[in-house]
């Protein structure tokens, strides 16, 4: 019988390689207002779209008493996720609703948006750039690295002024 007070918390683990999480089943689950929920998300979720997002059931009672829950530790997870959470009493679940964050809501611009579905369609393919944007909780931390995988789009006006500079100086010698 999970019993989680207005000062504890619970952490799951969402495999993203399995579709799966930890899951409690029991006869009564008690979670205080204010009781904190936090999860660590292992993986990149494979989304079949990406606008989807994915309900992981966490706790399954026979009775759940629940208060509001504190979503505080939520920011601890990967920054690319937008993750919440539902205590469904007349379910008797408590639910993870996990989805990609949107472009808007990050703050992007239209480059960065543009660029968006590639670039986390890419993290699947590759391990260690995967787990660097996994590892950013903040947004500030996501968008510094997401920022590196972008090319650079003042390259191309850095290269035309260097050639109209050129061109000035062959033009006064």
């Amino acid at each position: 019988m999970p019993n989680v007070g207005a000062d504890s918390s619970l952490f799951v683990t969402i495999d993203a390689d399995n579709t799966d999480s930890t899951r409690l089943i029991v006869d009564t689950a008690t979670f205080a207002e204010g009781a904190q929920i936090g999860v660590d998300v292992e993986g990149l979720i494979d989304f079949e779209t990406f606008t989807q997002t994915r309900n992981y059931v966490i706790v399954d009672a026979n009775t759940l008493d629940a208060g509001d829950l504190d979503d505080s530790l939520l920011t601890l997870s990967p920054y690319i996720y937008d993750i919440s959470t539902d205590a469904d009493e007349a379910t008797d679940t408590v639910t993870l609703r996990v989805g990609r964050r949107a472009a808007e809501e990050i703050g992007f611009n239209a480059a960065q948006t543009a660029a968006y579905d590639a670039v986390y369609g890419a993290l699947l393919e590759d391990e260690e750039i995967r787990n660097a944007v996994l590892a950013q909780t903040s947004r500030a931390g996501f968008l510094d690295l997401y920022n590196q995988l972008l090319p650079d789009q003042l390259e191309g006006l850095f290269s035309a002024l260097e050639m109209a500079q050129l061109s000035i100086g062959r033009a006064v010698a």
